[in-house]
């Protein structure tokens, strides 16, 4: 019983986080040229398609370049924040020196 009550503040606090990051992060996207098109967001869910569960941000752009040729790493940069802030994707380790970052899908209901 006390481990449902725990999991279900972690999750309150999970969102929490996520509102709080949404926030900053699209700030911070305002800034930048960032107009997303359709033609992006099929292009970015074609690639998540090819990709497993878990994934690094270097599977994301190596399976964008076999896709689509002379894809900008800035777009792909840009690309994944949206997948973030979305729900799509989340972050499960954060990248460090040569080791790219990983990222797990998130099946929504």
């Amino acid at each position: 019983m006390q481990e449902a009550a725990l999991l279900g503040v972690l999750e309150t606090v999970r969102q929490a986080i996520q509102t709080v990051l949404s926030t900053q992060t699209t700030e911070a996207l305002d800034g930048m040229n960032t107009e997303s098109t359709d033609v992006e967001r099929r292009f970015m869910n074609q690639v998540l398609t090819e990709l497993g569960v878990q994934f690094t941000s270097s599977d994301i752009f190596e399976r964008a370049k076999k896709l689509k040729p002379g894809t900008k790493r800035d777009f792909l940069k840009r690309a994944i924040i949206r997948l973030e802030l979305s729900g799509a994707i989340r972050k499960i380790e954060a990248g460090r020196g040569m080791r790219p970052a990983r990222y797990q899908k998130r099946f929504l209901n």
